[in-house]
């Protein structure tokens, strides 16, 4: 018995000492018959997974009587789901399972809802997201009739419960200023038979089926108005998707018009699968305008994206001002185009003073992945005027056949201002005119890399007036010259890159070009000295062509001394179509890496 009662004490002491410091833990003892504790352990018991709750991300907009249906994400076990602040009229949380489901019935403007849970032991448990309910009107006549009762929140014309386009755009500009609209176009042709659509609605999306069956037609019965839309508020937030915007027409009246077909004040104006083609003005009275497809004026954002502007023109016969932008006319903080189509967009020889063909863009601007061709103008850009001490991108992009006219500068693009252009892994192709492909003026600097450049009629490819062009691993072909420095002045420097040309102008310039080495000249115009430089050689390279990535490339020949030029360590990455630079110890001098 005695044996038996000093095992029990031990034991019990192991037990008092040990088990006060382990909250979930096994404890293994072995005692011999003497009773004394001669090995132990204690195991620890798998600890619970921390409880979580998540949402899978919300869309963000949910349109009236719209269904909605939000599972959580729970680990461990949780209960008392609530929300602050309630959620929208229609709309419910399970307490037991988390899930939000139902029918939005009343639009509301975007908030940060918070989901609660509690735990076992009474930890309270969060998740968080925003969304907020539009206005929801879904368009089901192409008749241009107007809203019965424009604010009572049903999209109903006076003579029959139909919704038009013109009906759902009143009805949105009725709402609060917090309220999103959305207004669904099915594929049709939506007539502006005798007034401008007007837009002044705080936030408004139009989404239409796709650009090419879903048309707004402002000229439908030979009496075209114009603007085709009209955004005129400055604070609103408008969304254009999907949609073609086609026909205004206007006999240019005294002083100067602001946009012809869609004409914007859109603090933040976003553009995507959209078409603005076929507008026009003409007449002898005005003295200018400004944006005959897309007049944009704000602050705030522009975005472009997958958008086609074609076939714009304006023939002003005599008139007085400066006209900018057949195409667009644009001023915004940041304008933004991508993967978008700029045209045949022209002001006719006959016009007076003008510039921008395709875009004038006062801001910050980046453009890439697009294709601007066959525009024109009289004086400046026959495809971009950069104007303003603004950061400018193009990447990716080809720009072929713009020309400008008379009294002309750069037909491709016109940089003024103080402005700074990065050009990149595009191409600038071909012109007929005689003026150069850009026009870089005073305070302004150019810098272009792994681009192509190319001419085949009388003209440079930069003129340089007191400005400056950093040029990199580009090939730049000129039956003319490649380089022009206006009135001796400006100031080329350039590295790896070729220069097939008849002569640069350097005559009268005194070291016009500083050279970091490896780049190739036709001629020794302007030798730049660098003994990694090579002057009077012939480089060996093809006619621009598709020689793999989204732009054109003048491939090196067999023979070519551009061929492994460069060291390695003065490489750039990648070549114009994105192939590797680095793959031995050399690489190759301009735009082609083969």
């Amino acid at each position: 018995m005695s044996q038996y009662r000093r095992l029990l004490s031990r034991a019990n002491l192991f037990f008092c000492l040990i088990l006060p410091f382990c909250t979930g833990c096994t404890l293994n003892a072995r005692i011999d018959s003497l009773g004394n504790v001669v090995s132990s352990s204690v195991e620890s018991e798998p600890a619970s997974p921390t409880p979580s709750l998540t949402y899978q991300s919300p869309q963000g907009i949910y349109g009236q009587n719209e269904s909605i249906t939000l599972s959580p994400s729970v680990v461990g076990k949780l209960k008392n789901f609530r929300t602050t602040p309630s959620l929208p009229a229609g709309i419910t949380i399970d307490s037991e399972s988390g899930i939000i489901s139902g029918v939005a019935t009343i639009p509301t403007a975007k908030k940060l809802y918070v989901i609660q849970a509690i735990d076992n032991l009474g930890n309270e448990v969060s998740s968080q997201f925003e969304f907020e309910v539009a206005a929801n009107f879904i368009v089901n006549s192409t008749l241009d009739e107007q809203d019965s009762n424009p604010g009572d929140g049903l999209c109903a014309t006076n003579t029959s419960s139909i919704c038009t386009l013109r009906g759902a755009v009143e009805e949105a500009n009725a709402q609060s200023v917090e309220i999103l609209s959305k207004i669904t176009l099915p594929a049709g042709t939506y007539p502006l038979v005798s007034l401008s659509l007007n837009i002044s609605s705080s936030r408004v999306k139009i989404v239409g089926s796709d650009r090419a069956t879903t048309v707004i037609d402002a000229n439908p019965d030979g009496a075209a108005v114009s603007p085709g839309i009209n955004i005129s508020a400055a604070s609103t937030e408008v969304t254009i998707e999907g949609v073609s915007i086609k026909n205004a027409s206007l006999v240019a009246p005294g002083g100067v018009t602001l946009g012809v077909g869609l004409k914007s004040l859109a603090a933040n104006l976003t553009l995507k699968n959209c078409e603005i083609s076929n507008h026009s003005i003409s007449g002898t009275n005005a003295s200018a305008v400004l944006g005959v497809g897309l007049y944009h004026k704000s602050t705030g954002s522009l975005t472009i994206d997958n958008c086609t502007i074609k076939d714009n023109s304006g023939d002003l016969t005599n008139a007085l001002g400066y006209s900018y932008g057949a195409g667009a006319y644009l001023e915004a903080s940041t304008i933004n185009i991508s993967n978008s189509t700029i045209r045949n967009n022209t002001f006719p020889s006959a016009q007076g003073a003008s510039g921008a063909g395709g875009i004038y863009s006062k801001g910050n601007t980046s453009v890439y992945g697009s294709e601007i061709s066959s525009n024109r103008s009289r004086n400046f850009g026959g495809a971009i005027f950069y104007d303003g001490t603004y950061e400018h991108e193009i990447h990716f992009s080809t720009l072929e056949q713009n020309t400008s006219n008379s009294l002309s500068f750069g037909n491709y693009i016109y940089l003024t201002g103080g402005s700074k252009l990065n050009i990149s892994n595009s191409a600038l192709l071909d012109s007929t005119a005689t003026s150069e492909h850009i026009y870089v003026g005073t305070a302004s600097t150019l810098t272009v890399k792994n681009s192509t450049l190319y001419a085949t009629s009388a003209s440079e490819l930069i003129e340089l007036n007191n400005s400056t062009a950093n040029i990199e691993a580009s090939t730049l072909y000129s039956e003319f010259n490649a380089i022009n420095f206006r009135l001796s002045s400006g100031t080329l420097l350039t590295k790896s890159s070729i220069y097939l040309g008849n002569n640069f102008t350097c005559t009268s310039h005194s070291n016009p070009v500083v050279s970091y080495g490896y780049n190739i000249f036709a001629d020794s115009t302007c030798n730049s000295g660098n003994s990694n430089d090579l002057a009077n050689t012939a480089p060996l390279v093809s006619t621009p062509a598709n020689n793999g990535g989204t732009t054109k490339t003048m491939k090196t020949n067999v023979a070519s001394p551009a061929k492994n030029l460069v060291p390695v360590s003065e490489c750039l990455e990648k070549d114009q179509i994105e192939k590797s630079r680095s793959s031995g110890s050399f690489c190759n001098s301009g735009a082609y890496q083969d």
